[in-house]
């Protein structure tokens, strides 16, 4: 998994020039989640901005790395300082 961690922390912000990407194992190892922080998907419907990632995806990770991404949420910057904003009770 650390593999997988490390490629696609260095290898995406060159795909989405500024990217911050933040990948995380899951506890029992076998599968990734993360996050992708980009301008770029500022207009873009979540559905369209998944389709964007998953071209990159598919063109530099083997069927079976892709298989052991659970997610990856993609947001822009202003939503990401909304997500990391403390909840109020």
């Amino acid at each position: 998994m650390e593999r997988i961690k490390f490629e696609l922390e260095q290898w995406l912000p060159d795909q989405l020039p500024g990217a911050r990407v933040e990948i995380d194992p899951l506890r029992r190892g076998y599968k990734i989640s993360g996050i992708v922080i980009w301008q770029g998907f500022d207009g873009l419907e979540p559905i369209d901005r998944y389709a964007h990632l998953r071209k990159h995806l598919h063109s530099h990770l083997s069927p079976e790395d892709q298989g052991r991404i659970s997610m990856i949420i993609t947001l822009t910057p202003a939503e990401y300082a909304v997500y990391r904003e403390p909840q109020l009770a």
